[in-house]
């Protein structure tokens, strides 16, 4: 395409973007409020299908005992449950306290925290720690449209729970941090140890694979404040309780136990397991680490990029390799829905590099950049497409 018609192209669409500008905030607003409305009737109608909704239903998760009636019924299960399958008490807990208040309920929350973790995304991808209204939109397409198992991750009431909620506190933990690293004053109201405290032990009880790297790049962080004379108590009493939930989480009798019982039952060993698992790897490494780091590369380049901005997505694109890489470690492989917050990172990763860019200044380079993106993905549709048919995940609807 010519330049000059492209450019031409780029003026008319900012030009009717300045046009509704004065709308932007209610034109914003009645978006979320309708997706939300129309994701909530989706999630809401969508009966409960799998084994898990309705053994977390009962009493020790045994469908053969009475349902869940009380917060003490939650507790004893999660209790038997922590040394007998897993150490995600406290997600499990949530989710049998939304199976025993009801669908309604559970759904809401499902669709408020997709809303939220966007929001919380997009304040870290603005150098300005204020909503990116463009950045709230796009952080929730690509997570619609790159996740792996999307039922799973969002009509599944027990994947949603376990999976897409957690994502939400470990964004707020992180926008804790990225506030110092960006020099934006937080309220007084969350700038305060109580609230580091409280976020970094959910965050660390969270997933296992999330927790580890979690722990590897605050640890990073704190030297970084260090070195910055930005350091002080409440991001020491963070990262703590960030390691002390991961504890918590990773040493529950219940962790070995489910090992060796899904071990057994899947047989798994041998070459074709590590095959199985690097080839998993590295797809997910076409399919959503590849179009980050040619954003990286891209803006990194460019002459106008800011520096101490365009940090922040080496930070988060370093958390999602991590956190890959740590799944490499599992024994029995891992279901495709447990790279969701790897995927987050990447998103978040790409959306700041985005916000880099003048889009009529570097128009060369924002086609070179599309076009890369474009031939990425098309480049890893065979491959992931045979991997899906070799190694089907069963869907949930």
């Amino acid at each position: 395409m010519n330049w000059k018609i492209e450019q031409n192209l780029v003026n008319i669409i900012y030009s009717i973007y300045n046009k509704l500008e004065k709308y932007k905030d209610f034109l914003f607003l009645i978006f979320i409020i309708f997706s939300s409305i129309l994701l909530y009737m989706w999630v809401y109608f969508v009966p409960y299908n799998t084994v898990d909704d309705y053994q977390f239903m009962h009493i020790y998760c045994n469908e053969s005992l009475d349902y869940i009636k009380s917060i003490s019924d939650i507790v004893v299960t999660q209790a038997y449950y922590y040394f007998n399958w897993s150490g995600r008490v406290l997600l499990h807990g949530l989710l049998q306290f939304l199976l025993m208040i009801g669908k309604p309920v559970a759904s809401l929350v499902i669709v408020l925290s997709i809303d939220l973790f966007a929001i919380l995304a997009s304040k870290i991808v603005d150098k300005n720690n204020k909503i990116n209204k463009i950045a709230v939109l796009i952080i929730i397409a690509l997570y619609y449209f790159l996740t792996p198992t999307w039922d799973e991750l969002v009509l599944w009431v027990t994947g949603a729970i376990v999976y897409t909620i957690p994502i939400t506190f470990v964004l707020a933990f992180l926008y804790l941090y990225t506030s110092v690293i960006k020099k934006c004053k937080l309220s007084k109201f969350i700038d305060n140890p109580i609230v580091f405290g409280f976020l970094g032990f959910i965050a660390g009880c969270s997933n296992e694979h999330v927790c580890l790297a979690l722990d590897v790049v605050i640890f990073f962080t704190l030297i970084y404040f260090h070195k910055n004379n930005l350091l002080n108590s409440k991001h020491i009493i963070g990262y703590v309780s960030l390691v002390l939930g991961s504890i918590f989480l990773m040493i529950a009798p219940g962790n070995y136990a489910r090992s060796a019982i899904i071990s057994e039952i899947a047989n798994v060993g041998g070459l074709y397991n590590i095959v199985v698992r690097i080839s998993s790897f590295i797809m997910i490494i076409v399919k959503y680490g590849f179009p980050s780091i040619i954003l990286m590369i891209i803006t990194y380049v460019m002459a106008n990029k800011e520096k101490l901005h365009n940090t922040l997505s080496y930070y988060f694109m370093i958390l999602g390799f991590i956190e890959m890489i740590v799944m490499l470690g599992v024994p029995q492989g891992f279901p495709p829905r447990t790279y969701a917050p790897c995927l987050i990172s990447f998103i978040i990763s790409s959306c700041i590099n985005v916000s880099c860019i003048d889009f009529i200044k570097d128009r060369k380079i924002v086609n070179i950049l599309v076009v890369l993106v474009f031939i990425a993905y098309i480049t890893c549709l065979g491959y992931y497409a045979a991997f899906a048919y070799m190694h089907p995940t069963p869907a949930i609807v």
